[in-house]
């Protein structure tokens, strides 16, 4: 009876160490160049990539550090230095990689070092601004809602067919793919969103007659079927602000986007109460929970970031 129970154990010791062999990702990291404090990477809570919800590693005195998470199915995990020094790495479960951060090449801070190095370089070549305003600034002083839309959607699809021809190559899996289009149709809706959303912000707030109905139209297409038919958005790192231009959209459509009730909301000071409300009444349950992690752990350190952020109207004056 002992022997039986003896052999069950070590079976299932076996068992459960194939799994976590299975979702394992590992990554190897050099540092060419002074040595940083700390590596901090996103931590995968759920499969979701987020600057809010990191982890740090340290580097050796040689520039040598590693990093281990686990996962069942594709992730994106950031990698960064300092703020300006970073990467974003596809990573798959029971895969390891070697990437290196070359701190006195400017051009080519991030790289990686493995079989998996055409898949990685591919997408970190595409856009991948801090913050989706930015992405969107280049549009907001075009007027022709039809030509941003060309423009932005001529670049979805040329990103898409690079990942495409990936897949057709055998190089990457069927996964990986999806993975990666589910990304850049995320991050572009939300540029088309938000482009829509500043030009209507900009007329309840300088008068500036810019939201015309081809803008309106605009933003009525990118919502006419939202992602949340796919749970994988989340993992996208665009998931988030694609939720948050979603609300902007809702409170439009509902009459809640006017200056009048921009001015009551400043002045009643429940603005953290009315955005928790919207997102519950306008979001998915599915999504809803996600969004929110992320809003309220961004309040919660805004005041220590506050002198950091970009005025972005300022910068077009």
């Amino acid at each position: 009876m002992k022997l039986n129970q003896l052999v069950l154990t070590v079976l299932l010791i076996g068992l459960f160490a194939c799994k976590d062999s299975k979702d394992k990702i590992v990554i190897h990291g050099e540092i060419i160049g002074e040595i940083p404090e700390k590596v901090e990477y996103t931590n995968p809570i759920h499969g979701i990539c987020n600057w809010n919800f990191t982890k740090s590693a340290q580097a050796d005195s040689l520039g040598n550090f590693q990093i281990e998470t686990t996962s069942k199915e594709p992730i994106f995990i950031k990698i960064r230095t300092s703020y300006t020094e970073q990467g974003t790495l596809i990573a798959e479960p029971g895969k390891t990689y070697y990437i290196r951060f070359n701190l006195n090449d400017k051009e080519n801070i991030f790289s990686v070092a493995d079989k998996s190095s055409i898949i990685q370089e591919t997408y970190n070549k595409f856009p991948n601004p801090e913050h989706i305003q930015l992405g969107a600034r280049e549009f907001l002083r075009d007027t022709i809602a039809t030509k941003i839309k060309e423009t932005i959607n001529q670049r979805r699809t040329a990103e898409i067919a690079e990942f495409e021809k990936l897949y057709s190559d055998k190089l990457i899996s069927r996964d990986v793919f999806d993975f990666v289009k589910t990304d850049r149709n995320c991050y572009y809706d939300a540029v088309l969103a938000t482009i829509a959303w500043i030009k209507d912000l900009m007329t309840i707030q300088r008068g500036e007659r810019v939201f015309t109905k081809e803008f309106e139209n605009l933003w009525k297409e990118t919502f006419k079927q939202p992602l949340f038919s796919n749970p994988e958005i989340v993992k996208s790192q665009w998931f988030n602000f694609y939720a948050e231009s979603y609300i902007y959209f809702q409170e439009y459509v509902n009459g809640n986007f006017t200056k009048e009730k921009l001015e009551a909301l400043r002045e009643s000071d429940q603005t953290k109460n009315y955005r928790v409300n919207n997102a519950k009444e306008y979001l998915p349950a599915a999504f809803c929970e996600d969004y929110l992690a992320n809003y309220l752990y961004q309040e919660s350190i805004q005041k220590k970031y506050e002198k950091e952020l970009i005025g972005l109207f300022n910068d077009l004056n």
